[in-house]
């Protein structure tokens, strides 16, 4: 048995930033392992880990690390870089180890497991062969023999497998804390912890913070984060902290300190220079605009090809603004000392000569269903906006009729890609009129006078990073604004509706659903998808959006010439979100009360299973992102 005592240092924590801060080098050796994985193939893609691993690479390197970065591992890579530490740690008594995991990670019968972008899981019993076991890389660090370790996980999300639909979240108390350690999760176990709205997340923006003040214990550093994360968040999220570490380290260290006029400096003091690599874009585009990254406007870039250099390593998003209003948007990986291709393909539309006397300007109705079933009466249409042409500019408010029926919602057991919480069963839905379009940036701009949208330059993308209160405001403001009855009356957070009053609100879970289908005539022809079976007939997605949003309406609609309700943004719902009620319902609401608000129909982000007319999703109300926004109903 060795002699000398073991001390191990391990922190559960999500999100990530980034700060550069003067560090001197402790008495032994420093090792970090920093993985990041956004770019899943079978389960929901997240937007923050490559972000936040790249970040944290850098920020552990000014503190004296040696950075071993992988970014959207597979198993057999995230298992040799584990190896690859354990090793390095085992070289001196001294050494200092570091390792960081962003990306999805779940627990099951008490364990973690951690993710890997290629990992299609079919049941829990499946973990322990295709996900990376945390108990596996503490044992690995402990075996090491080494001085201190600490571990940093970033995967306090919602389960992204179908089995997992069962309410367990997050991650769980480790089950054997090792002595001289110390746990911190970035929120109580079980919870999701909140992304923020930047580049990073909440909880890990306000730790690189306050890693990198010199002469601070590490007891300290934990403290400060938790309290600035509690204060964040207006006490939504409370980082929990476990601790069996009595010791005192410092990870950022300054050892100057003012001379006295008895005690003058005899010697030169040692300088730190730290040298910073950059890789390139080779950018190539039809049309002549202006260049900007990151949202700082760089100049004007002719058609043709040309080259940025000087880029800083990690996710980057370019974009080039034309003369016509139009903006493409490219989100690129840059590594260092590589150069990376952007290609831009957009070209202006030829001019269009006026209609002639005997053309029309108009657009027809869009189709609707036939009567299928004995409903309520249709409101009468004279309070509703008419059916509109969709421009570049315009407010994009067309309604389409959806005739009341019944369906069978949720979905087959057959259906590939089913979560368990799609329950077939059957609903009876009354009559209701629904936007063609998802809410657009443009028609937001005008009733809110703010555009809160990441992806902006063109007013016909759909508004997103909005929350439900913020939907819920807007719809009451249109109501208003068109001389109708507000649907909702609001007090702080608690949100009462009016199911009478003929004012905009957002749909129901069910009416979404029906709409999605087509109403009762669409789902007797059943489709996967919001009008088809392929996905990308009818919606943008992972595999073809291109990392952004689009403008509404560029996909085909469904049968009753709806667009967008596959992909692009999720879509806000009226429910709090519960199980199915497995009995025939009649205009369902939801349950009365709960923690996260129904999402429904996938976005630009997420694999196409997500975009399924059946597929339900859940966010807290208060949760704002760049792939959510709503549209609107009206009686």
């Amino acid at each position: 048995m060795k002699a000398y005592r073991r001390t191990f240092l391990s922190v559960l924590l999500c999100a990530a930033g980034f700060t550069l801060v003067f560090s001197q080098q402790t008495s032994g050796p420093r090792y970090a392992l920093v993985i990041g994985n956004s770019r899943y193939q079978h389960v929901t893609q997240l937007r923050n880990p490559s972000n936040d691993a790249t970040d944290m690479a850098a920020t552990l390197k000014a503190l004296g690390f040696s950075v071993d970065l992988i970014v959207n591992a597979d198993l057999a890579g995230m298992v040799n870089g584990v190896v690859r530490l354990g090793n390095q740690l085992a070289t001196s008594r001294n050494a200092v180890g570091f390792f960081y995991y962003a990306g999805h990670g779940v627990q099951s019968s008490g364990s973690n497991y951690l993710v890997p972008t290629n990992a299609d899981i079919p049941s829990p019993n499946f973990l322990g062969q295709m996900a990376l076991d945390m108990q596996s890389v503490l044992a690995t660090l402990q075996s090491a023999g080494n001085k201190l370790n600490i571990v940093v996980l970033d995967a306090c999300r919602n389960n992204p497998f179908p089995w997992s639909r069962s309410g367990i979240r997050g991650l769980t108390v480790v089950g054997s804390q090792p002595p001289g350690s110390i746990i911190v999760y970035a929120t109580g176990a079980g919870g999701v912890a909140q992304d923020g709205n930047g580049r990073n997340g909440v909880f890990t923006g306000e730790l690189l913070k306050h890693l990198s003040t010199p002469n601070t214990d590490i007891s300290t550093v934990f403290r400060d984060t938790g309290a600035a994360v509690q204060a964040d968040t207006d006490g939504r999220q409370i980082p929990a902290i476990y601790t069996q570490y009595f010791g005192t380290f410092q990870l950022a260290v300054s050892r100057e300190r003012p001379a006295s006029i008895a005690e003058q400096p005899t010697e030169v003091k040692p300088k730190l220079s730290i040298t910073q690599s950059y890789g390139s874009l080779s950018i190539s585009t039809l049309t002549s605009g202006t260049l900007y990254l990151n949202g700082m406007a760089l100049g004007a870039m002719p058609a043709g090809h040309g080259r940025l250099d000087s880029v800083a390593p990690g996710t980057q998003t370019i974009e080039l603004h034309y003369a016509d209003g139009h903006v493409e948007r490219r989100i690129v990986a840059v590594a260092s000392d590589e150069s990376t291709a952007v290609t831009f393909t957009y070209q202006p539309p030829p001019p269009q000569a006026p209609p002639t006397a005997h053309q029309s300007t108009s657009e027809p109705t869009p189709p609707t269903t036939k009567h299928v079933s004995p409903g309520p009466p249709i409101p009468a249409p004279h309070k509703l906006p008419p059916v509109q042409k969709a421009t570049s500019v315009d407010n994009r408010r067309g309604m389409v009729l959806v005739e009341g029926g019944s369906f069978t919602m949720g979905s087959p057991p057959s259906e590939t890609g089913r979560y368990d919480s799609e329950i077939a069963h059957t609903v009876n839905v009354s009559s209701f009129y629904i936007s063609k379009h998802e809410v657009t940036q443009g028609l937001y701009q005008d009733v809110m006078h703010s555009n809160p949208s990441h992806f902006r330059g063109d007013p016909g993308r759909p508004v997103e990073n909005v929350n439900w209160y913020d939907a819920i405001s807007f719809c009451n403001k249109l109501s208003e604004r068109d001389g109708l009855q507000p649907v909702y009356t609001i007090d702080g957070s608690v949100v009462t509706a009016d199911w009478i009053a003929d004012g905009y609100r957002l749909p129901t879970e069910a009416e979404w659903e029906y709409a999605a289908r087509g109403g009762a005539e669409g789902a007797l022809q059943y489709h996967a998808y919001a009008g088809s079976n392929a996905a990308g007939d009818v919606g943008w997605y992972s595999r073809n959006s291109g990392e952004t949003t689009h403008e509404v309406g560029t996909k085909n609609p469904n049968m009753l010439g709806l667009f967008d309700m596959s992909g692009n943004v999720w879509e806000w719902c009226w429910d709090w979100y519960g199980p199915f009620l497995t009995n025939e319902q009649t205009d369902p609401d939801g349950p009365a009360s709960g923690s996260e608000r129904v999402v429904r129909g996938g976005a630009w982000n997420t694999d196409a299973r997500d975009a399924r007319s059946a597929n339900r999703n859940y966010d807290p109300p208060d949760t704002r992102i760049l792939s959510l926004g709503f549209r609107v109903v009206h009686r």
